[in-house]
């Protein structure tokens, strides 16, 4: 599965600025191919299994943001890309990122006390309910 993710995300950065990648390998899988996954993404959004934070740049992939939510589903991590990832000499791989200049993370946990978006609720209010 990690070689057809690579791949697939190695196809897109031929095309894209920004490559996001999606894995609901637990935290222990995605760390296994955390080398692999760099080179073909930005940002990685992990699931499952595993204890969930913010964000990481790895030594492994500086290339690459690890953010995982809260395996119980108690927070949304929300990623603000601050400046666009920089190909060098005309490769995709961008220089690491810098947590804080040129992409920001935050953990928001889900709560009562959070405010309703109404842009959020009219995307949601489209979809047709599964009951």
């Amino acid at each position: 599965m990690a070689a057809q993710a690579v791949q697939a995300g190695l196809a897109a950065r031929a095309r894209a600025d920004l490559v996001i990648g999606v894995a609901g390998w637990g935290g222990l899988g995605e760390r296994r191919y955390l080398a692999e996954l760099g080179q073909a993404f930005h940002i990685l959004l992990g699931g499952g299994i595993g204890t969930g934070f913010d964000g990481v740049v790895d030594g492994a992939a500086p290339s690459l943001l690890w953010s995982r939510p809260d395996m119980q589903g108690r927070s949304v991590n929300v990623v603000d890309v601050l400046a666009w990832p920089q190909r060098v000499q005309g490769l995709s791989q961008p220089r690491h990122w810098i947590v804080g200049i040129d992409i920001s993370v935050r953990q928001v946990p889900l709560k009562d006390a959070v405010e309703p978006d109404p842009a959020v609720e009219a995307v949601v209010g489209t979809v047709p309910a599964a009951w």
